[in-house]
């Protein structure tokens, strides 16, 4: 923290209570929420911070077990996570990426990209449980293939050659989930692997998943 105070001026907020009139007060050019646990009452905070204060970016700090807070992070717009233990290296490159971004944004109007995402292979998650019925086979590599893009369960029925009901029965027969099961973890666990495995921003990131 004294590193960190030496690198740019800190202000800490302890209570939810506190953090929104502070933030009117000072309009930090940064946010970061660090979180032991997530707890509701602070990310219903960090949700109010984001509604108020769209244009200031914000960072989360969150233990390694926390799969949904991702996800929920995703979604919420947070503009980056890191996964805790955090260097304090890492932690100031972080701050200057989403201010080098902030700026750009501010700059042109729109969202700059911090740096670029190296490509990320999925491996396979999920397997049949019954090698003599591959029917959703195809769907498990078209997921793969057009995961950044939206997609229905009926045009990948389609892919597989099988009705809607078809395929519904076929994938839960065959995965032992249902297809926006899989979905759900397989973009889960690819926003978690990049996360972890490089150094792109959640933002970034979510345009990937």
């Amino acid at each position: 923290m004294h590193e960190l105070a030496l690198a740019c001026r800190l202000t800490a907020v302890r209570g939810s209570d506190d953090l929104l009139p502070m933030v009117r007060e000072i309009q930090p050019a940064l946010i970061v929420f660090d979180f032991d646990y997530p707890d509701t009452r602070g990310l219903r905070t960090l949700l109010a911070v984001r509604k108020e204060h769209g244009h200031i970016p914000v960072l989360m700090l969150v233990e390694p077990c926390y799969d949904g807070v991702l996800l929920w992070a995703l979604r919420a717009r947070v503009w980056d996570v890191l996964i805790k233990p955090v260097r304090t290296e890492s932690l100031l490159q972080r701050m200057h990426w989403l201010r080098k971004a902030a700026l750009a944004r501010d700059a042109d109007g729109s969202r700059a990209n911090a740096m670029p995402i190296p490509a990320v292979p999925m491996a396979a998650r999920f397997s049949a449980k019954d090698a003599e019925q591959p029917r959703t086979a195809k769907a498990c590599r078209y997921v793969e293939a057009h995961l950044h893009e939206k997609m229905s369960e009926a045009e990948v029925a389609r892919c597989c050659g099988l009705s809607r009901c078809e395929f519904s029965r076929a994938f839960h027969e065959e995965h032992g989930v249902t297809f926006r099961q899989y979905l759900r973890s397989v973009r889960m666990r690819r926003a978690v692997d990049m996360l972890e495995r490089t150094d792109a921003p959640i933002m970034e990131i979510a345009f990937c998943v």
